[in-house]
């Protein structure tokens, strides 16, 4: 089941804005995140030490295996969530159910995904707006400000179909969730492009320009593509990372980390594409500004008339207004080796 860490401790009341990080297929909410083995090499401490009591920051974890092996007795291990996995849907409700027991929803929120962790984010997204009659879950969405994708297959990974494709490979229901150009991720795609930008939703996106094993480029430009056009979208940018280690940023000075904490930055400022840096939304209509009346003659003084004719008066100019028109964990990498053996190393 899905589980939601922490990272920022305590967690401020006072805080502005939640950030959580939602890792891919076999991914780990820790791991996925840090290029070392402790938190000083980790971006979502470095999130929690830049902005200190301002956001608080989390990390969901969820079973999410690329192959029914790792459940079986021989590969399993001792994790009770090896070879697990739920459909994107379900795993939807389950983690979504588990971000409103946590409070997430009661202010502005941001997603920072990789992987299959964009495609389980938006699925998020989607069942919290469907929620209209449960007000706790219609927050989440409601108090989304924005989505940050690393390698997101929007459009599903071809690896997902070579996958299917080795029988001997028993991929998991998340891994076939992954199909190229399946008719759940379309449909899903063309429910984000539509909503984010109507909703304001900044949305930013990198994908991997590096082989990953020096093999297979798992996530192309194509599919990294979350289709957002406007001004609350930007990318997809290419990063000289491959698809394991784009989540993995080696220093603060890395570009995927500089473009998350200007995210926040503009989050955090109130700042949006509607209403422009410290100025308030818009409350009139946009495009048009009404300037104030023009001076009008003044009313004419009745004519002379000769003494047996009645007074006429000349006809008063009708009062005008002008109107000016402006224009507006461990991942798990899994692959088949030239001799058929299963190669189990960081994930996808």
């Amino acid at each position: 089941m899905a589980e939601l860490l922490p990272i920022s401790s305590p967690l401020a009341a006072e805080r502005q804005l939640d950030v959580v990080f939602v890792h891919g297929l076999g991914g780990d909410p820790i791991a996925t995140w840090r290029i070392g083995t402790d938190e000083n090499s980790s971006w979502p401490h470095w999130l929690a030490l830049e902005f200190g009591t301002q956001i608080g920051v989390w990390s969901l974890g969820y079973a999410a295996a690329p192959s029914k092996w790792q459940g079986l007795p021989f590969f399993g291990g001792k994790d009770p969530d090896a070879g697990a996995a739920m459909s994107l849907p379900r795993r939807a409700e389950n983690a979504l159910d588990r971000l409103v027991g946590a409070g997430i929803g009661q202010r502005p929120l941001c997603f920072i995904t990789h992987s299959l962790g964009g495609l389980l984010v938006k699925s998020i997204l989607r069942r919290s707006a469907d929620s209209q009659f449960a007000p706790d879950r219609l927050q989440v969405v409601e108090q989304c400000r924005g989505v940050l994708f690393l390698a997101t297959p929007h459009q599903g990974s071809r690896l997902a179909d070579l996958a299917g494709a080795i029988k001997v490979y028993l991929p998991s229901v998340s891994t076939l969730d992954l199909k190229d150009n399946d008719d759940h991720l379309m449909d899903l795609y063309e429910w984000y492009r539509g909503y984010a930008p109507s909703h304001h939703i900044l949305t930013r996106s990198y994908y991997e320009n590096k082989e990953t094993k020096g093999v297979v480029i798992v996530v192309p430009r194509s599919s990294a593509d979350p289709g957002v056009a406007g001004e609350t979208a930007r990318g997809p940018t290419p990063l000289d990372r491959d698809h394991l280690e784009i989540s993995k940023p080696r220093n603060r000075d890395d570009q995927a980390y500089i473009g998350s904490t200007q995210l926040m930055r503009q989050i955090l400022s109130g700042e949006t594409p509607e209403s422009g840096p410290g100025q308030p939304p818009l409350t009139s209509a946009p495009g048009v500004t009404a300037s104030p009346p023009s001076a009008q003659p003044p009313p004419a003084s009745p004519a002379p008339n000769p003494p047996s004719t009645p007074p006429v008066q000349a006809p008063q100019p009708a009062p005008t207004n002008q109107v000016t028109v402006r224009g507006n964990r461990n991942i798990t990498m899994t692959g088949v080796s030239a001799g058929g053996n299963i190669n189990v190393g960081n994930s996808i």
